[in-house]
């Protein structure tokens, strides 16, 4: 049996990178049985700091799924968060969706208004050609 490679801690002083890149795929994301998000128009936030998340514009999101949530805060990079609570049937995911409001770095202006879900709390992620 071979052992479990072993990572390298990333330094806590690392600047961090980050870039705003257009994704070549269809994505889509499924949560209670049903599609709740479907683009070939979605941008994907970048960073050496976090995992890369997708940001669907809000035309490719079936919006009768989104709730308000009462749930804001301030993301370390986007500054202004806005949440929603996703429900489909009978399932309820808290505060699964989320959008910056107002970037503060220009860099990331193209993300404002465009919603993306958290990834362990919807069922299904598919990244097709």
């Amino acid at each position: 049996m071979t052992a479990a490679p072993r990572l390298q801690p990333r330094e806590a002083t690392a600047p961090q990178l980050i870039n705003v890149l257009h994704s070549p795929k269809r994505i889509r994301v499924k949560f209670g049985g049903r599609v709740i998000a479907d683009s070939r128009n979605v941008l994907v936030l970048r960073s050496n700091h976090f995992l890369p998340i997708y940001f669907f514009p809000l035309a490719a999101i079936d919006q009768s799924v989104l709730k308000p949530s009462k749930q804001g805060q301030q993301h370390p990079v986007g500054g202004e968060t806005k949440y929603w609570d996703i429900e489909a049937g009978d399932r309820r995911a808290a505060d699964a969706a989320w959008s910056f409001t107002a970037p503060p770095d220009e860099n990331l202006a193209s993300l404002a208004g465009r919603i993306a879900f958290t990834w362990n709390l919807v069922d299904q992620w598919f990244e097709e050609e």
